[in-house]
C-alpha cells in the first residue's frame, strides 16, 4: 500500500484533494475571526427600535442657542454716547441689560430699533463707571429689566432652526451556494451556515462603513445612469460634518492632549450627554496612550509589564471613548479620528421592514440550475446633531 493511501491522501501534503478514506474535521471556531468592522452598526442598533421612516426623504432640524452677547461694530471713545451699531443679533429685546467683557461697564438697553441698532441706552448702570468703547467691545446680555407696571409687549424672539435632511437607501447583499454544497457538507460545523453568518456579518460591516463615510446622492428615475425607479444613497456622519463644517480639524502631526481638549470643548456645547466615541485605527489610540509614558515610573525588580491602554479620556465638560475600529485601518483613513455623540444619532429602517436589527432575508431562489441563492435586504438612513460631531485627519504622532 502506497504512503498516499496509507495516509489517506489521495494527492500530494497539502493539498484540497480528498480520498475516500479521510474524514477531515476543521475546528469552526477558528477559522470565524472577524475584526472589529462593524462598531457603530452596533452602537446605533439599539436606537433603531421603533425608529421607522415612512418617507424617500427623511426631514430633521438642529436648534443652536440664542447668541448670548452683542459685538460692536464702531467705536465710542466719549463714554457717554447712548446709540450702539452691533453685530446682526435679533435676540436682544427692549431693556436688556448688559456687561462690556472688557471694561466691566453694565449698560441697560432701552430700545432696539434693529438688529444691528440700539437706542436709548443707558450707560454706567453698575459698579462700574461707563466708559470708551472699541470695535469689537464684546457684551454679555443678561436678563431685561421691565419697568413695573407696564403691560406693553417686547419685540419677540424666536430661534431660526436649521434644517437638514437624508434619504432611504435599499441596500442588499446577496449569499449562494451550489445544490452539490447543500448536499455534501465539507467540513463539520456547517461550511454553508457559516458563510451565510459571514455574509450577514459583510452586510452589518458594509452598513458600519455608510454610516462614517457615505455622502448623500440621487439618481432619478430615468435619469443618465439611472434605473426604472431611482437609486438614493444616504448620508454618512462625514457628510454632515463637511456640510456643516465646523467641527474639523486638519494638517494636526502631533497629536496632544491640548490639541483634542480644544477641539471638544465647541462640541461638548452641544452635546445632550457631555459624552463621546471616538472611532479610528490602532495607530492613533498607541499615540494616544503613549501620552501617559512621561509619567510612568517602573518599579526595579517588581514589574514586569509596560505600556498603557487608555480607553477613555476625560476633559472639562466632556469625556471620550476611544474605540479601535478596523474600518479605518485602509490607508489614507489611519490618521483620522472620527469623533461623535451617539447619543444623538439614530439609524432608522424603512417602514416596510419589520426587523430592527437583522436585514429581511428573502426566501432563497434558485438562480439557474444548480445555484441556491439568499437575499439580505434593508432600508436605512440617518438622523444626527451635526454640531455634536467632527474628525480630526493628519494625525502622524
Amino acid at each position: 500500500m502506497s504512503l498516499e493511501i496509507a495516509t489517506g491522501f489521495a494527492g500530494a501534503l497539502g493539498t484540497s484533494v480528498q480520498s475516500d478514506f479521510a474524514v477531515r474535521q476543521v475546528w469552526g471556531k477558528v477559522l470565524r475571526a472577524h475584526p472589529k468592522r462593524a462598531l457603530l452598526m452596533a452602537l446605533l442598533s439599539k436606537t433603531m427600535k421603533g425608529g421607522k421612516a415612512t418617507a424617500k426623504k427623511v426631514e430633521f432640524s438642529t436648534h443652536g442657542e440664542f447668541v448670548p452677547s452683542f459685538t460692536l461694530t464702531a467705536a465710542y471713545p466719549l463714554g457717554t454716547e447712548t446709540t450702539f451699531a452691533i453685530e446682526s443679533n435679533l435676540a436682544l429685546t427692549d431693556d436688556t441689560v448688559a456687561m462690556c467683557v472688557r471694561t466691566g461697564e453694565q449698560v441697560i438697553v432701552r430700545t432696539r430699533t434693529s438688529a444691528t441698532s440700539l437706542t436709548d441706552i443707558l450707560r454706567g448702570t453698575g459698579n462700574v463707571a461707563a466708559a470708551a468703547l472699541e470695535v469689537g467691545d464684546k457684551f454679555v446680555i443678561c436678563q431685561t429689566a421691565r419697568e413695573e407696571g407696564v403691560e406693553d409687549a417686547l419685540t419677540a424672539i424666536g430661534s431660526s432652526p436649521q434644517l437638514w435632511h437624508n434619504w432611504i437607501q435599499e441596500c442588499e447583499i446577496d449569499e449562494a451556494h451550489t445544490t452539490l454544497q447543500k448536499m455534501q457538507q465539507q467540513y463539520n460545523g456547517d461550511a454553508i451556515s457559516n458563510n451565510e453568518m459571514d455574509v450577514a456579518f459583510e452586510f452589518m460591516c458594509r452598513t458600519s462603513r455608510a454610516l462614517h463615510f457615505q455622502q448623500k446622492h440621487v439618481i432619478a428615475a430615468g435619469a443618465t445612469g439611472g434605473g426604472t425607479y431611482g437609486q438614493r444613497v444616504f448620508g454618512g456622519a462625514l457628510n454632515f460634518i463637511q456640510e456643516f463644517n465646523e467641527n474639523i480639524l486638519t494638517g494636526v502631526g502631533n497629536f496632544t492632549y491640548s490639541t483634542l481638549g480644544d477641539f471638544m470643548r465647541p462640541m461638548s456645547k452641544f452635546s445632550s450627554t457631555g459624552h463621546f466615541y471616538g472611532f479610528g485605527s490602532g495607530e492613533i489610540f498607541n499615540i494616544v496612550s503613549n501620552w501617559q509614558l512621561p509619567y510612568a515610573r517602573l518599579k526595579m525588580g517588581e514589574d514586569k509589564e509596560f505600556g498603557f491602554e487608555i480607553t477613555r479620556v476625560y476633559g472639562g465638560g466632556w469625556s471620550l471613548d476611544l474605540v479601535t475600529d478596523w474600518a479605518f485601518e485602509e490607508s489614507g483613513l489611519d490618521d483620522r479620528l472620527h469623533i461623535y455623540d451617539v447619543s444623538q444619532m439614530r439609524l432608522l429602517t424603512g417602514s416596510g421592514l419589520d426587523e430592527s436589527y437583522n436585514p429581511e432575508i428573502k426566501s432563497p431562489k434558485k438562480n439557474g440550475a444548480h445555484l441556491i441563492q439568499n437575499q439580505r435586504t434593508a432600508a436605512y438612513t440617518m438622523v444626527c446633531n451635526p454640531y455634536a460631531m467632527g474628525y480630526i485627519s493628519g494625525i502622524t504622532g
